[in-house]
């Protein structure tokens, strides 16, 4: 049962698969995906972060879903990007953003690139030289929310920090004949909604700052 704005005008209509002991189904999704949504608003609070993969095949909606979750947080200019080339060009991308998304990233990616992924998530940053005319560095640590789209995630062993960390919503392809007709719908629907949405977001967050404020922290045991 639809019981939200969130739920129903941008997670209503994952294409999950059911019953596998391996991949969340569209209720967990669904569940998790709004938690994630509410989770970009305090991501500079955090330093550990998740990094969100959307992995699915071509017309399953998989960058359907982080575009909508961006424009309504950012408005309709907001856009998925396609991953830099460079560690230099994407380190600036996470430090101009609080919600990096990052399309078709179907290819093993480089090392570099892969390491400031891990960096990020793991709560560290990264320097450069402050001039070029000397050898001073200033250190930058953003804290942007990750999300990946992808059709084929290559991930390996060595990227453990990223596996860690990630949550995977895997989806499966729409109809050939509905694909098309049902991302510009969806993306149309929730531009209309969007005041309703953001309203029901800021209603909620009284809630949140409750529920965290009264959550103790778990203690670790130091006599390790």
């Amino acid at each position: 049962t639809v019981r939200s704005s969130v739920q129903k005008h941008l997670f209503s209509n994952l294409n999950c698969f059911q019953g596998l002991p391996d991949s969340l189904n569209k209720r967990e999704a669904a569940f998790i995906l709004e938690i994630f949504l509410y989770f970009i608003v305090f991501a500079n609070q955090m330093e550990n972060r998740p990094i969100l993969i959307i992995h699915g095949m071509r017309r399953s909606g998989k960058s359907t879903i982080l575009s909508l979750m961006g424009k309504v947080l950012f408005g309709p200019g907001w856009n998925i990007s396609l991953v830099p080339r460079n560690r230099r060009d994407l380190e600036v991308e996470f430090t101009n953003n609080c919600l990096s998304c990052f399309d078709n990233i179907d290819r093993q990616l480089k090392k570099p690139l892969r390491d400031a992924f891990a960096s990020l998530a793991t709560g560290g940053g990264f320097k450069e030289r402050t001039l070029y005319t000397n050898d001073g560095q200033q250190s930058y640590n953003p804290r942007p929310v990750i999300a990946i789209a992808t059709r084929n995630p290559s991930l390996t062993d060595d990227d453990d920090d990223i596996i860690d960390r990630a949550i995977i919503v895997r989806l499966k392809p729409f109809p050939e004949d509905t694909s098309r007709s049902t991302e510009s719908k969806r993306l149309s629907e929730v531009l209309k909604h969007r005041n309703e949405i953001l309203t029901e977001m800021v209603n909620t967050m009284p809630d949140i700052l409750k529920a965290l404020n009264e959550d103790a922290p778990v203690e670790p045991n130091t006599s390790f």
